[in-house]
């Protein structure tokens, strides 16, 4: 199976949708490799 076989919104809302059962499980499932960058910008008062 491809992603073409599971059905992705286009857009997840945390307060509407279960983003973990809805999209990262289904998601990473499928995959065969996860990189991840994030970050965190505070404005100083």
């Amino acid at each position: 199976m491809s992603f073409k076989n599971i059905n992705l919104k286009n857009e997840y809302r945390s307060f509407e949708d279960n983003i973990i059962d809805d999209f990262y499980i289904p998601a990473l499932n499928k995959s065969i490799r996860y990189d991840r960058a994030v970050g965190f910008f505070h404005l100083l008062p």
